[in-house]
C-alpha cells in the first residue's frame, strides 16, 4: 500500500476527492464524513503514517468524521482503498450554471 500511496498525489486514474469537490465548488474544509473501505486491514494500519502524510498533502489538517470497513474487494480491480465523502458546501460557493437554472 505505500507505492499506492504516492499514486494519490497524481493523475494516473486515481480519483481523489479533492479534485471532485472542487468540481463542485468546494474544499476539503466543506467534508463532513469519509468512508475508508481498505482490502487489507493489517496493510491499511500498518502505513498509516504514509497514509497520513498523503492525508495531509491532499486535505490539509481538516479531518471529518472518518471510518474505515474492512471489505473483501473493491469495484476497481487491483484497487487497494475507497474512500467514499460526504460534503457540505453552503449555496454561496456553489457555481451557477445556467443551464440548469429553473425558471421561476
Amino acid at each position: 500500500m505505500r507505492a499506492s500511496v504516492r499514486k494519490l498525489g497524481n493523475s494516473s486514474g486515481v480519483i481523489i476527492p479533492k479534485s471532485v469537490l472542487a468540481e463542485a465548488g468546494g474544499k476539503p474544509e466543506h467534508l463532513t464524513r469519509m468512508t475508508w473501505y481498505v482490502v487489507d486491514k493489517r496493510e491499511y494500519i500498518d502505513s498509516g503514517r504514509a497514509l497520513g502524510a498523503a492525508y495531509r498533502e491532499i486535505f490539509g489538517r481538516h479531518y471529518p468524521a472518518m471510518s474505515a470497513v474492512e471489505v473483501r474487494a473493491l469495484m476497481e480491480d487491483g484497487a487497494k482503498v475507497e474512500i467514499e465523502c460526504t460534503a457540505v458546501i453552503p449555496t454561496a460557493v456553489i457555481p451557477r450554471d445556467s443551464s440548469n437554472a429553473h425558471a421561476g
